[in-house]
């Protein structure tokens, strides 16, 4: 996939041609935007465009490198990303650190993938290399939540900022993977094609209608068999549930277009929705996943 094949992200792109079309690729970039937006499929085709025998500004999706890139095959294409736990550690930056130390034959480029989640202990031992970049190397940082990268690292980096898209371009991106209710979909992922195909694979948008359809004393009982569903998904999924209720009290058109939306008074709506806000900010501080879904089940208003 080159460049010209990533839909939306038009201005991320421009930049990126223009640093290859000048030769003032940067030794590093922070890629920063919501998940799923294409972040990782454009520093792999920033890599491949580098590596491309072809040259130009863009990759050519044919020659040896662009399709060693694409299956993962490459050696001076490494894309590192969080351990099963959710975190990149220490160990895994030293490995970079001895990687960029070795000669290349091309330009090596570095992914980092979901940087925000480097400890503390990583982000130091990586200020070093940023602070010394080799020549040969460049070195691609993705976030969502750059709030958690120290600021050292970002003010090293050239910022490039990545956009949702919009609900057409994820439409048009779940047709081509043949995708049924593709438009309901895209509706609610928030411009995120991650959040697109995680809705269709968790279920986690028909449990969350359930749930707050249910009684406080039904909801108890069910916590517990809650626990397999993604909790971000559950609160995206309660919240949009709420606001397609105060569209429909306006007589607006809902976002859940298969499911039976009642309209409700304000008050209901309002305080489910600010129970849903204290629990993501509650998610947001490392609450324990069991207690914020034991608040909501205690705490939205019962719809009968």
């Amino acid at each position: 996939m080159s460049f010209n094949d990533i839909i939306g992200q038009e201005l991320a792109k421009d930049i990126l041609r223009k640093d290859i079309g000048k030769e003032r690729v940067s030794s590093s970039y922070l890629f920063v935007g919501p998940k799923g937006v294409g972040k990782k499929l454009t520093a792999i085709s920033l890599a491949k465009a580098l590596n491309c025998f072809k040259g130009g500004v863009d990759s050519c999706d044919e020659c040896a490198n662009c399709r060693l890139i694409d299956k993962g095959n490459f050696p001076d294409c490494i894309t590192v990303s969080p351990d099963e736990k959710g975190s990149i550690k220490i160990e895994m930056i030293r490995e970079i650190k001895q990687t960029v130390s070795l000669r290349t034959m091309g330009r090596r480029v570095i992914i980092i993938e979901d940087a925000d989640t480097m400890t503390e202990e990583a982000q130091n031992a990586f200020l070093k290399t940023l602070e010394e970049p080799p020549l040969d190397t460049t070195i691609i940082l993705t976030s969502s939540k750059p709030k958690h990268l120290f600021q050292t690292i970002i003010s090293r980096c050239k910022l490039v900022k990545f956009r949702r898209l919009s609900n057409s371009e994820v439409k048009k991106l779940l047709e081509t993977r043949k995708v049924k209710n593709a438009e309901l979909l895209a509706n609610l992922s928030g411009g995120s094609m991650e959040r697109a195909l995680s809705l269709l694979e968790s279920g986690a948008r028909k449990i969350a209608f359930k749930f707050a359809n249910l009684t406080v004393r039904k909801r108890l009982f069910i916590v517990g068999n809650l626990r397999t569903t993604p909790i971000e998904e559950f609160l995206d999924s309660l919240y949009i549930f709420y606001g397609d209720m105060l569209a429909k009290h306006f007589g607006l058109q809902v976002r859940n277009t298969d499911l039976e939306i009642v309209d409700k008074e304000l008050s209901c709506i309002f305080s489910g929705m600010n129970i849903i806000r204290r629990a993501v900010l509650a998610l947001n501080h490392n609450v324990n996943s069991d207690n914020i879904l034991y608040y909501l089940a205690y705490n939205l208003p019962e719809m009968g």
